[in-house]
């Protein structure tokens, strides 16, 4: 069973943060017929750590047929991630994403070359869509690994100020070392206006308990249509998912901005949180 529970625990694992890197790797892609659901530790991929369904839910929804609005929420975005114990403390071994669809009962990670081998029917709409969206993941990257947390970023488009802008939206996965659980940080970076400066966006950044399922709300623009063809720049998400919001201060702002980290930087940032977690609790 998918756990629902936040785990706002302290990074009781700042000791292990060791050789933080930035080596823009691509990102971990999840293999065609993983279960989506928690193992045991002897699993190869044995957390959840969040389903996020998309849903049309705002816009130009009338621009959109039925069969195609079925079609976007079919795919979920889904990301999980390897816990190892190690000497009885337990490690991030690492963290890997991909698309999933009910099949059955269970939910399966599938790719656009083995939907059918693993008995996902997907109709050339959506086959489509998932094309699109493992074009899009294909720039997924990491920006920093320890061996208790991994910092990825995934572009996109958002809904702001009433337009769909292009975001980066980092993910900050960790493993809480005595218990094994996973939590994740959620913020978006985009350029500032007239100026190659990176910044966060006025959303908050937000913490989202591992196991996560998300109704994942989608803005529809009109203006991006061509011959009443969405196109890429169709669909923005409206929010980050559910969890608890963390104000946002100067020093976490530029922290959570940082281009690149190291073993002092990554050790900064997770702290900066933790300290914006216990000001929401006082």
């Amino acid at each position: 069973m998918l756990r629902i529970a936040l785990c706002l625990a302290y990074f009781s694992a700042l000791n292990l943060i060791a050789n933080a890197e930035e080596p823009r790797a691509p990102l971990t892609r999840l293999a065609a017929g993983i279960e989506v659901s928690d193992a045991d530790d002897a699993a190869a991929w044995n957390r959840v750590v969040l389903v996020a369904q998309p849903r049309i839910a705002s816009g130009d929804v009338d621009r959109l047929s039925a069969s195609l609005q079925s079609a976007v929420s079919t795919l979920s975005l889904t990301i999980m991630a390897n816990v190892k114990p190690i000497e009885g403390v337990f490690r991030l071994d690492d963290v890997g994403i991909g698309y999933s669809v009910p099949i059955g009962r269970k939910i399966v990670l599938i790719d656009s070359e083995n939907a059918a081998r693993v008995g996902a029917s997907l109709g050339f709409i959506q086959r489509q869509i998932l094309s699109q969206n493992e074009t899009r993941l294909a720039d997924a990257k990491v920006v920093a690994r320890t061996s208790t947390l991994v910092l990825f970023e995934v572009p996109g488009l958002m809904f702001v100020y009433g337009a769909h802008r292009d975001v980066m939206t980092r993910h900050l996965v960790w493993v809480e070392s005595q218990t094994g659980r996973v939590t994740m940080a959620v913020w978006c970076l985009q350029k500032a206006t007239e100026s190659p400066i990176i910044q966060v966006t006025d959303h908050p950044l937000t913490l989202v308990a591992g196991g996560t399922m998300e109704d994942r709300k989608v803005h529809v623009d009109g203006e991006s249509f061509f011959l009443g063809i969405p196109s890429e720049r169709a669909f923005a998400l409206e929010s980050l998912p559910p969890g608890k919001s963390l104000p946002w201060h100067e020093e976490l702002r530029e922290l959570a901005a940082t281009s690149s980290f190291d073993r002092n930087s990554i050790s900064k940032l997770v702290t900066a949180i933790n300290d914006a977690r216990k000001q929401t609790k006082e």
